[in-house]
């Protein structure tokens, strides 16, 4: 079995994994620009191609609906440097002009906490962020419906749902502490060039989910779609016999 590392060398590109029932709902390739241990701080970089769920129309989907496949495509606009505390549900998030330390935004993005695994770090985002502008005083919510929507389907239990209410009073003091932002600031000052997805799925043990991602691409390609790019997961389909999206 291959081990997990217990900390990730400063440079080392991984995979930030989400998953829901062990499968793959999105994988974004990042850099390690800190790693001690008991705080992770990870770089997605403007330009970064990655693997996002989709819905059977071709739509980006949301963690409760179902069923998806994974479709390829980019990061664009900033620099997104996490900043997340072992065993905590939320990440601190600095976005950047590419290749610059100006603030763009503050944010919380609320997640299960981060699990070590061979390739990197799994989680799963739980559709609840705050946001703090540069010229705001304090941060706002976003998307509290959509988290709304997965208590209501039961996709979080009301029991959860109270405990990350309870710790977004923590996360709020961080996104806001002269702290937080330091290290932050800090770490968004670090060179990252953009990490090829298919590079570091073919050198990290991936799961076999997306092993059948990387074989798809090396036998297929990709190309554009009439109106959404055209993915390494739809050849898969098509070649059994599937209707790919439009």
């Amino acid at each position: 079995m291959t081990s997990r590392p217990s900390r990730w060398p400063p440079g080392a590109r991984v995979l930030l994994r989400e998953t829901i029932d062990g499968a793959t709902w999105c994988a974004r390739p990042v850099t390690v620009v800190h790693d001690d241990g008991r705080r992770v701080g990870l770089r997605l970089t403007a330009g970064t191609q990655w693997l996002a769920a989709h819905g059977p129309a071709g739509h980006r989907a949301h963690t409760w609906q179902r069923p998806w496949h994974l479709g390829l495509v980019e990061w664009t606009g900033t620099d997104a440097t996490f900043l997340i505390d072992s065993g905590r549900s939320y990440g601190l998030v600095l976005f950047t002009a590419p290749g610059s330390t100006q603030p763009v935004k503050w944010y919380v993005n609320f997640q299960d906490p981060l699990r070590r695994r061979p390739w990197g770090f799994d989680t799963l985002d739980r559709e609840l962020d705050m946001e703090l502008l540069p010229s705001a005083g304090r941060p706002v919510w976003k998307d509290r419906e959509k988290f709304g929507e997965l208590v209501q389907r039961g996709f979080v239990s009301t029991v959860r749902a109270r405990a990350l209410m309870r710790e977004a009073r923590a996360a709020r003091q961080a996104v806001t502490g002269p702290e937080e932002r330091a290290t932050l600031l800090g770490w968004a000052a670090t060179a990252c060039l953009v990490p090829d997805l298919w590079q570091v799925l073919a050198t990290r043990p991936v799961p076999e989910d997306l092993r059948r991602e990387l074989r798809a691409f090396h036998d297929h390609g990709t190309r554009q779609h009439a109106t959404r790019p055209y993915t390494p997961t739809d050849a898969v389909r098509a070649a059994a016999g599937d209707t790919v999206p439009a």
